[in-house]
């Protein structure tokens, strides 16, 4: 009887108390849309400034990807709301703006591919050869802060020629010295900034197409990157291409030898 007495006494304090009272509520309601506004606000400033600070690295690593003089803008808005949190942005006075677990921003990245073009929201117009050399520029600038594990990377040498290859190679290399990377390629250049090699070929079994991947050695190495430099049959001359790519590239990341090992594969052949 001494329990149950005091779980009914639990029970109606529970029911009487503050919890339920909605005056109460409200100016709970009220302290936290207040103390999540604050926090909100700071938010969307550090948002801002960092934004003007990532389009400006960005347009600089899709010029050296030679994408032209492509233009990159992040947009971030709020919106009005009555059911939100009050913030003050940009020395206005307080609103208040729809908010949810990101904050009260809405962010979209904006690109101009060409000269003379308006700048469109990226998923909306972006090619996917764009796409792909855009998230490697991004990938390349915040490298460090990421924390996604793998990058896989297809169709990033659409639209690229040998020149520019050996700068899209060199980005390559630099991100897979925290990232392991997947690069699936039909460009030399990049192909020889892989620390692994790895050949696609399509053929037939029981009546049907399968792709197989299989791992290649040096000197199978030298022969794939002069058969995608000079095509089949494979020459001397075009073998001889083919290992002074590679003693390039070679002594190229010798001089960054301030870098951890990097953990770059790549695919080719009939992907």
């Amino acid at each position: 009887m001494i329990a149950f007495g005091e779980s009914a006494s639990a029970e109606l304090a529970a029911l009487t108390g503050d919890e339920v009272d909605v005056e109460a509520l409200g100016d709970r309601i009220r302290r936290l849309s207040a103390a999540i506004g604050e926090q909100a606000e700071r938010l969307s400033k550090a948002r801002s400034k960092a934004a003007k600070r990532l389009a400006r690295d960005v347009e600089t690593a899709m010029a050296e990807l030679h994408m032209g003089r492509a233009r990159f803008e992040v947009d971030i808005r709020q919106q009005v709301a009555e059911q939100g949190v009050p913030a003050s942005l940009n020395g206005t006075e307080p609103q208040t703006y729809a908010v949810d677990a990101t904050g009260i921003d809405r962010v979209e990245f904006l690109i101009a591919p060409n000269a003379g073009e308006a700048l469109k929201p990226l998923g909306r117009i972006a090619s996917g050869g764009e796409t792909a050399r855009l998230m490697l520029a991004m990938k390349s600038i915040l490298s460090n802060a990421d924390a996604t594990p793998t990058l896989i990377f297809d169709e990033v040498d659409v639209g690229v020629g040998g020149r520019s290859g050996q700068y899209v190679g060199e980005k390559l290399w630099r991100l897979a010295q925290t990232h392991q990377v997947l690069v699936i390629t039909h460009l030399p250049q990049i192909a020889a900034f892989a620390t692994h090699h790895l050949r696609i070929a399509k053929g037939e079994r029981d009546g049907r197409v399968v792709s197989r991947v299989e791992p290649i050695g040096m000197s199978e190495r030298v022969d794939e990157l002069a058969a995608m430099l000079d095509g089949l049959p494979v020459t001397e001359v075009s073998r001889q291409s083919a290992l002074e790519m590679l003693r390039r590239v070679e002594q190229w990341t010798a001089r960054q030898s301030e870098a951890p090992p990097a953990r770059q594969a790549v695919l080719t052949g009939d992907a």
